[in-house]
């Protein structure tokens, strides 16, 4: 009521004024005086609500050039046409619609009262028919360097090239399904079905900016042969992945509750300006499906990669299909260092799991590394000093856990394995070089459980399980073992 009472309010004034000409009101309803035939892909609905808080789209004719609206609704400029929306219209075109003549009604000052800002106000199509980057760059430049919210709502975009400038987010309408249920839930039959859709052209790339962040969007590949019904079509989908779906330079960005699926490459964040430069990246609670998921460069400052999954969701068929095999690695992170988190997140089905190259004191916890057995190449590998997995369970790949501290950043070469569980490898744990502290591990179901390799320089191998393993520990590691403290191992007598 209160909403409504504000409304009438300011009609009342701006009839005064001459902002519009007036129309005739029907309660909360008002009925244009006249139909148009709307673009392709749009229907009617004759009318409109300006009192509530959600907003639904349609489209009316406006002359061109012209960007002013009216008050409660939101434009997008085409060559002769707008879409407009509200929320009596649930998703339909309306018709006729008065035209404002105030600057005071103008699509900055509407975004500025309701806080956000909307694509569509700078000609974006919400329904993903038309190429909407000029748009969502004049957006951008018109937000300066104060940044703000961009509210996607439940729309679809479709884009190029697009650079998202520091400070500014883009939240759609609301998160992804329930990871359990993806593949049954419509994603198939329908990958655009979902609320709030970021469709980049084959190509591009979505590029992040300091500050920046993308929250409860599906971001999707435009060429993928969805539905995956078989094992042909699931194949044909999976050679279609290709692109960089978001790229990140020397910048702090923030990926919160969205679905990224159809890649090359989820996201890819480099650091031109060396390690010591803030690269800070933050991917929480998201959804990934591509053939690599996340490749994260230098950095000073520690990431945060917490509560994902890296699943083959577009094609997994409910077997070991050779289609649900992703070609490269789901967690891969490069002279990253300063406790950077690695946890709480589901890999199947990726050739390689977790992988730290000359990193330095990084936690990864509680995740989740599972291939078809022997698909896999390696489920976790550790390349660095400092660096800790805990409480891990990693089953299926040729070599589950690899420790090794070649090419450490300071010098240090000390890196732990403890109280994971590891199954069904060929090699369970790989001390390849360095310092290795292996203690209260599980390991089971492998063909050779422990090997030491030459430039391993000692360590702690104190009570761990190895349960039906062929060779709990390698013959070529038992001249290695006066270097290192080793008791308590139960099934790995020396």
């Amino acid at each position: 009521m209160m909403a409504f009472c504000s409304f009438a309010v300011s009609y009342l004034l701006a009839l005064k004024l001459g902002v519009f000409a007036p129309v005739t009101l029907k309660g909360r309803i008002w009925t244009p005086p006249r139909a148009l035939t709307c673009d392709q892909g749009y229907a009617f609905s004759t009318q409109v609500s300006f009192c509530a808080a959600e907003i639904d789209r349609g489209c009316a004719e406006q002359p061109s050039g012209v960007r002013r609206i009216a008050a409660g609704a939101h434009s997008e400029q085409s060559p002769d046409r707008r879409m407009f929306y509200s929320a009596a219209a649930s998703n339909a075109p309306i018709a006729a619609f008065p035209e404002a003549r105030s600057d005071d009604l103008s699509c900055a000052s509407l975004q500025s009262d309701i806080g956000s800002r909307r694509p569509i106000c700078y000609g974006a199509d919400p329904k993903g028919l038309r190429d909407s980057t000029a748009a969502f760059s004049e957006m951008f430049a018109k937000m300066g360097s104060r940044g703000g919210t961009v509210f996607i709502g439940n729309d679809i975009y479709y884009v190029g090239d697009l650079t998202i400038p520091a400070n500014v987010n883009l939240e759609c309408g609301q998160p992804y399904a329930d990871p359990g249920v993806i593949h049954r839930s419509g994603i198939l039959s329908n990958p655009y079905g979902w609320a709030g859709q970021i469709r980049t052209r084959a190509g591009t790339t979505i590029t992040g900016s300091n500050g920046g962040r993308i929250a409860k969007c599906l971001i999707i590949h435009e060429n993928l042969p969805l539905p995956a019904t078989s094992a042909a079509t699931a194949a044909a989908v999976k050679t279609a992945f290709a692109d960089t779906a978001i790229s990140i330079d020397a910048a702090s960005f923030e990926l919160d509750h969205v679905a990224v699926f159809g890649y090359e490459t989820a996201l890819r964040s480099t650091n031109s300006g060396g390690r010591n430069i803030s690269n800070r990246i933050r991917v929480i609670h998201s959804l990934f499906d591509n053939s690599n998921g996340l490749n994260i460069g230098s950095s000073g400052d520690p990431s945060e990669i917490v509560g994902n999954h890296f699943f083959p969701f577009l094609t997994m068929l409910g077997s070991a299909a050779s289609a649900d095999q992703r070609s490269g690695t789901a967690i891969s992170l490069s002279n990253q260092d300063t406790s950077t988190q690695i946890s709480g997140n589901l890999a199947f089905g990726y050739e390689s799991c977790i992988v730290i190259t000359a990193g330095s004191s990084i936690d990864v916890s509680h995740n989740r590394c599972e291939n078809f057995a022997g698909r896999g190449i390696i489920g976790l590998a550790l390349n660095g000093q400092y660096l800790r997995a805990s409480h891990n369970v990693i089953l299926g790949f040729l070599t589950a856990a690899l420790l090794d501290a070649t090419g450490n950043p300071i010098g240090n070469d000390t890196n732990t394995l403890d109280h994971n569980t590891i199954i069904a490898a060929t090699t369970c744990i790989n001390l390849k070089a360095g310092y290795g502290i292996i203690t209260g591990n599980i390991v089971q179901s492998c063909v050779t459980g422990l090997k030491i390799e030459s430039a391993a320089t000692g360590g702690i191998i104190s009570a761990n399980r190895f349960v039906s393993t062929t060779t709990p520990l390698s013959s070529d590691s038992l001249a290695r073992l006066p270097a290192f403290k080793f008791d308590l191992n139960d099934g790995l007598a020396p």
